[in-house]
């Protein structure tokens, strides 16, 4: 799976901010340098765990997502096989700088293949 780089760059500064915030707070409660450290471990692996779990189920739903629509594709090209051909033309018209009937063309072949 690869991850974009914005969302890595947000993850870290938000990781970094929340972080630092914490350590500075327990410190600034006069608190002993192992308290500091120990809260400070504490907060990066907390944030680590959020993270890793918040990502799992993101991608867990999109994943499912994605598969009831392709289940729902499928049943669509059983039961209304020239419709779902004639919709595959209108997206490759409308992606491709090609005519109409060269795009039904090739999604008729796509199709068969």
């Amino acid at each position: 799976m690869r991850i974009p780089k914005c969302a890595s760059v947000f993850g870290v500064n938000d990781g970094l901010i929340s972080n630092a915030s914490l350590i500075m707070g327990v410190a600034g409660a006069a608190a002993g340098n192992s308290v500091i450290l120990l809260s400070g471990v504490a907060g990066l692996l907390a944030g680590a765990f959020s993270m890793a779990a918040g990502e799992y189920i993101s991608m867990r739903s999109q994943r499912e997502m994605f598969e009831y629509q392709i289940g729902l594709e499928k049943e669509e090209l059983d039961q209304y096989p020239q419709e779902e051909a004639a919709e595959l033309a209108l997206i490759f018209a409308a992606k491709e700088p090609v005519g109409l009937e060269e795009s039904k063309r090739s999604g008729s072949g796509r199709q068969a293949a």
